[in-house]
Parts: structure tokens; sequence; C-alpha cells
């Protein structure tokens, strides 16, 4: 998963220094999926993460992983603008937008295309977030008994 995240910021790199958002990535594990749908999946997630930044605070990124016996939880973690709880469900329906095109441009696929994603891989995405701290976090649980049927990406 490192290369392929090393893979997508440096597709995102103009974005990336036009906003001076600081991107932190912790050794992360190696999983297996469709190579394709799980980098559009982390590139739909770092590329949110980007655009919904707040100019209240210097932009951050983490992109980091939890293990336990079961599952690798792998999270990506912005400060940026967060997103109102009674949206958590929302957010994953197709063409689905909380904020104006005016203020920040999209179709509003990108996160249902995620959930797709997940749900292909037989994996789960949740959403957990602050506006008042400016902080979301989405989690990728991906079942270790899962990863032994595919190949490593």
């Amino acid at each position: 998963l490192n290369g392929l995240i090393s893979e997508i910021t440096a597709d995102l790199s103009s974005s990336i220094q036009k906003t001076n958002v600081n991107i932190h990535i912790s050794s992360l594990p190696d999983i297996h999926g469709k190579k394709t749908l799980v980098r559009q999946l982390f590139q739909n997630l770092i590329s949110n993460a980007i655009k919904f930044l707040t100019p209240e605070r210097a932009p951050e990124i983490t992109i980091c992983a939890e293990e336990n016996s079961a599952t690798h939880l792998i999270k990506v973690i912005d400060n940026g603008i967060g997103i109102n709880p009674n949206y958590y469900k929302k957010i994953f329906e197709i063409f689905s937008r909380l904020n104006s095109k005016e203020k920040y441009e999209g179709s509003g696929l990108g996160l249902s295309l995620c959930k797709k994603i997940v749900e292909i891989h037989k994996w789960q995405i949740e959403v957990e977030s602050s506006t008042e701290e400016h902080s979301t976090t989405f989690t990728i649980k991906i079942p270790k008994e899962n990863l032994l049927k595919k190949q490593k990406i």
C-alpha cells in the first residue's frame, strides 16, 4: 500500500504543492485487491482531503494503519472543514453533494465510488468527523481472512 500511496501523491503533486498540504504516511500493510480499484479508492479519499481544506489552519493529511487479530484498519485523516454527523450516510450516495458547486467543484461521485469499491472487495468504509474540531477520518476495514484469497497489489 505504501508504494500505491506514493504513486497517488506523485500524481496529485500539483494539488499538494498548490494547497501546501503536508501529508504524513505511516508504514502501511501489504493488502490484496484489484489494484486499479484500490488506487481509485485512495486517490478519491486523498483528493477529497485536499479539496475540503480550511484556510484557518495549516493543512495536514495523515494516512496510517492499525491492526488487530482480525482486521487491518487503514485511516485517511485530515484537518479540513469536517462533516456534520447527520450526513455520514448521505455522503456515500451517488451524486450527493453537501456543498455548493461554486465553492467546491466535483460531481458527487467520489465517495459513492469509494463505497462501491470497498463493497466489491467485501471491506467496509466508515467516516468520523467533527466540524468544530475540523477533522475527518475515513477508515477502511479489511478483514484479514479476506486478504488470504486475493492477489497482493
